[in-house]
């Protein structure tokens, strides 16, 4: 049964349908109350009880255009959460945080500069992120080259070097790729 479905036991009753539709219940649910149909929201008792309540009522971001300041506030509103992180355009003679040595043109909500508005996409956070993954990959993986790949020798290796299966997998054939392509 998918989520946000309710469980519900086929019954045989004379009973009016609880949500006030005037159909005969065929279902009970776990509360005791009797419906017409498998799932309550499937009921027009209770469709017409739920659009009766949603018509005087307006969505919360009606009218509030989606721009950057927005979603700022939004986001810290989410203080200690993983918040998202916004660019706003600044005029400045400071260069990049990232180190890419181009002019910053954003600030994001965190306070770095970037010649970016999204800190992914700039040269410096790239070139930093491939420069820690090729110091950091060959140190945890000194058992890759092995020539005996049984189970036991996978499992050994996996242990000694605290490292999950898939990874040490991926690991294995970006190692034999890069064999080939030289």
């Amino acid at each position: 049964m998918p989520i946000g479905h309710t469980t519900s036991k086929p019954i045989e009753t004379k009973e009016i349908c609880f949500y006030g539709c005037g159909n005969q219940a065929h279902y009970q649910f776990k509360n005791g109350r009797v419906c017409c149909s498998q799932d309550f929201r499937q009921c027009p008792g209770y469709r017409k009880i739920a659009n009766k309540y949603k018509k005087g009522h307006k969505t919360w971001n009606k009218g509030i255009p989606p721009n950057a300041e927005t979603r700022t506030n939004i986001g810290l509103g989410n203080k200690g959460k993983n918040a998202v992180i916004y660019a706003h355009p600044v005029v400045t003679s400071q260069l990049c945080d990232y180190d890419c040595g181009k002019k910053a043109n954003y600030v994001f909500s965190n306070g770095k500069l970037c010649c970016s508005t999204d800190f992914k996409a700039c040269p410096g956070f790239v070139n930093r992120l491939n420069k820690i993954k090729k110091e950091k990959f060959p140190k945890l993986f000194p058992n890759i080259g092995t020539d005996q790949w049984t189970f036991d020798r996978v499992k050994e290796i996996v242990e000694d070097e605290y490292i999950s299966i898939p990874i040490y997998i991926r690991n294995l054939i970006y190692e034999d790729l890069k064999k080939r392509l030289q």
